[in-house]
């Protein structure tokens, strides 16, 4: 559970993650589901998100990286939204690195595209052609935790 009153935003769900030795490689396959709740479009509803899967590649030799894959699906009941991105993994010989793919459908079919790749860039390109840029790792800024004096806490909090 989270919650951000400032931000207008409610999270809810739960992560049940499995792991498999894959040789040279880990996999994290992450089963569950988060729900979301924007309180500034509440006849929006309520929006579930699956999560991709994570992937330690090189854990007994070569290069250590983390990588996401499979698809992570993002969907509203009740307007009939929903959105499929791909988290496409880096190939033996072709192929890059944190590449994403996904279609943004709606009650009329589909919508638009999203491409880029989610530790740089990504853009929407709607059925017109006309693109924007969802997120750019360069200018995000990155916002701290913060947390109530531990005297403020509750005895059962994480973080006392």
């Amino acid at each position: 559970f989270y919650i951000s009153p400032k931000n207008r935003v409610i999270i809810t769900g739960e992560l049940k993650p499995k792991s498999k030795f894959l040789g040279n490689s880990v996999a994290t396959i992450l089963e569950g589901q988060n729900r979301v709740r924007l309180l500034d479009r509440p006849e929006d509803g309520e929006y579930t998100i699956t999560m991709p899967n994570m992937f330690a590649r090189g854990i007994l030799f070569g290069k250590m990286l983390l990588e996401l894959g499979d698809i992570s699906s993002v969907r509203c009941p009740r307007t009939n939204l929903s959105c499929d991105i791909e988290f496409k993994t880096k190939g033996w010989l072709s192929g890059g690195y944190n590449a994403v793919v996904g279609t943004v459908k709606g009650p009329n079919g589909t919508m638009g595209e999203i491409t880029g790749h989610w530790d740089k860039s990504m853009e929407y390109k709607d059925k017109s052609g006309k693109k924007q840029i969802l997120f750019d790792a360069a200018t995000t800024r990155v916002t701290q935790k913060t947390a109530p004096a531990e005297d403020q806490q509750e005895p059962n909090e994480s973080r006392r």
